[in-house]
């Protein structure tokens, strides 16, 4: 019961059915691995329509803000002008470089994660198709050596995560 409760529970990352106990004798594949299809609202944030309405909620919103921000401000205008045009263009530049900078090295980041992440799915991959060559005709060896896959594998994709 144990060893059947730690496969299953809390694997958020990865599709269950490869570890449930139907499916202990068949041939595995990376396709084992692959995370869970993702809902439609987990991934509506990145579609055409949800970035046109958000650049269509800015553009109608900006107005309306400027205005109020108008109303809270005693300065006069030819002040705020000269402000804006002495510091706007530096900052201006200051922001994107921080900006550019920290995407690229967050783009670096999930590369070096993804490609670590790839190389250690494919070896877990590859030995679970050993462990189950070499133990073949011994069951309890069978099953110890895909449990120490298997919590690698929770490793991977629980515990990696932050917990």
């Amino acid at each position: 019961q144990a060893k059947n409760t730690r496969l299953l529970n809390y694997r958020s990352y990865a599709r269950r059915g490869p570890f449930y106990q139907k499916n202990i004798n068949s041939q595995p594949n990376l396709g084992d691995l692959s995370p869970p299809k993702s809902s439609d609202f987990e991934k509506i944030w990145i579609s055409g329509r949800f970035r046109l309405a958000i650049l269509v909620v800015s553009f109608l919103a900006f107005p309306v803000l400027t205005k109020f921000l108008d109303r809270c401000t005693d300065m006069p205008p030819d002040q705020l002008n000269e402000i804006t045009s002495q510091f706007g263009p530096g900052i201006s530049i200051l922001y994107g470089t921080f900006v550019s900078l920290t995407l690229s090295i967050l783009y670096g980041r999930q590369k070096n994660i993804q490609g670590a992440v790839t190389l250690e799915t494919s070896l877990l991959s590859l030995l679970t198709r050993n462990l189950l060559a070499i133990f073949k005709k011994d069951k309890e060896r069978t099953i110890e050596g895909g449990q120490c896959v298997a919590d690698q594998i929770r490793i991977l994709v629980k515990e990696s995560r932050g917990k």
